[in-house]
């Protein structure tokens, strides 16, 4: 019941209702005990609270978020194979997340510490929206390292580029 609420705030969510997705992940707090369905609820509210202003909660949804992580990392082996991949997409998605939150905070150095987190030849292998968006944050954020501003705006070109490419 856990993934079908949470399948449903992010269509929500994905319709700019944040309302109706708030709702639904809080009825997956009420549903279920899975830590996983809690996590992916909570990385859902993030989305919510960076799109919403709400930065207090961002701040106690991100706390919740890194003690799961810790839980599921460390039972892993329980896991099936399902949702090993959602565990990664979770992680992924959670670090994106994050990264824009700081990115628009103006908290350059935290975004950049966020995006570093993230695999990207996994991310590209398992998915390729989250890999279009992980581009995209990399040239924003300046993490492409040119040595003058002339350089960072090539290698930034060539970031989007390649995601131009790729779609």
């Amino acid at each position: 019941i856990g993934e079908s609420y949470n399948n449903l705030a992010l269509a929500s969510y994905l319709c700019q209702d944040y309302v109706s997705a708030e709702k639904f992940y809080n009825e997956i707090n009420k549903s279920t005990k899975n830590q996983l369905e809690l996590l992916l609820a909570d990385i859902g509210m993030l989305k919510v609270c960076t799109r919403s202003s709400a930065n207090k909660r961002f701040y106690d949804f991100e706390t919740r978020i890194r003690k799961r992580l810790r839980r599921l990392n460390d039972e892993i082996d329980a896991l099936d194979e399902h949702d090993r991949k959602r565990l990664t997409f979770a992680e992924s998605d959670y670090h994106l997340t994050a990264s824009i939150y700081y990115y628009y905070m103006q908290q350059d150095l935290r975004a950049q510490e966020e995006l570093a987190q993230i695999d990207s030849y996994e991310l590209a292998a398992s998915d390729s929206l989250q890999w279009t968006y992980y581009e995209y944050m990399m040239s924003s954020v300046e993490m492409l390292g040119g040595s003058t501003f002339e350089e960072e705006v090539k290698l930034e070109f060539d970031s989007l580029l390649q995601i131009l490419f790729y779609s």
